[in-house]
């Protein structure tokens, strides 16, 4: 076999070339061209050989990579495809929390821009109630979007500065948010149960309304609240899957509701 570098000659053989060529072109001119000739087609045949061969070799090394290649692409593809196809995508949820927000908690003492004061306290509230889509990006993300409805009343006094007269309060609020949801899902073996932890972030809208002796009062002497122009939510929850695609939920969370429980459809 051919090697790929040139072999060297050893002493012996180089002495001995030099004085044959040496002798054949004092001696032998015509025998020293054929003899230069057949060297000189020699080494040329062995460059030849020995660049074809790196050439096959080099061929060789860059079949091989792209036969590996549709090998290595498919598994890559199985790999994705596996964690897009194991959950259903699609999920719709609807959520009530029961209570009131603990800024609503025990008596309060407001003032509104006339300096009248007020001493309300918390007398009802029909809790918290949400709606939202998520859509399942990868196996351990996804995002949607949900809705916050809340309502809650407060009863008490009023004092105005100027009379100093007392007359009975009552103060509503109406809130609405709307959140982006962000959520990560931990990697489980049951394909029917989701543990996630996410945030959340949207608008805050608020329409409250105060009756003075059961008679409505103008805006301009509401309470002063301070109220933020948007809403942040952070939270854990957990769904489970009980028939077919129907399941339950429930999550923990701040800014918002502290626990909410409901159902899902996911497809």
């Amino acid at each position: 076999m051919l090697n790929s570098k040139k072999s060297p000659l050893s002493t012996l053989e180089k002495v001995v070339s030099l004085r044959l060529a040496a002798f054949f072109y004092i001696k032998k001119p015509h025998f020293y061209q054929r003899f230069r000739a057949v060297k000189l087609f020699t080494n040329q045949n062995i460059k030849t050989i020995s660049s074809m061969k790196k050439s096959l070799n080099f061929g060789l090394a860059l079949a091989s990579l792209l036969s590996l290649q549709p090998i290595l692409a498919q598994e890559s593809l199985g790999t994705s495809e596996t964690e897009f196809i194991i959950p259903q995508k699609h999920h719709f949820m609807a959520g009530y929390s029961p209570g009131i927000p603990f800024y609503q908690l025990g008596s309060r003492a407001l003032v509104n821009r006339d300096a009248d004061q007020f001493r309300l306290k918390n007398s009802g509230s029909i809790g918290t109630i949400n709606l939202g889509y998520e859509y399942r990006v990868s196996r351990s993300f996804s995002m949607g979007i949900t809705g916050y409805y809340s309502h809650f009343s407060s009863l008490g006094t009023m004092i105005e500065d100027s009379s100093n007269l007392e007359s009975t309060a009552r103060y509503t609020i109406n809130r609405f948010r709307v959140q982006a949801r962000f959520n990560y899902l931990f990697k489980v073996s049951d394909p029917d149960l989701d543990i996630y932890i996410g945030c959340a972030v949207g608008t805050n809208k608020r329409f409250n309304s105060l009756f003075i002796n059961e008679v409505r009062s103008d805006d301009s002497e509401l309470p002063i609240i301070l109220t933020l122009p948007f809403s942040m939510r952070a939270y854990f929850g957990m769904r489970y899957t009980i028939y077919r695609n129907l399941g339950l939920h429930i999550e923990f969370g701040f800014g918002g509701p502290t626990a909410t429980f409901g159902i899902n459809y996911r497809f």
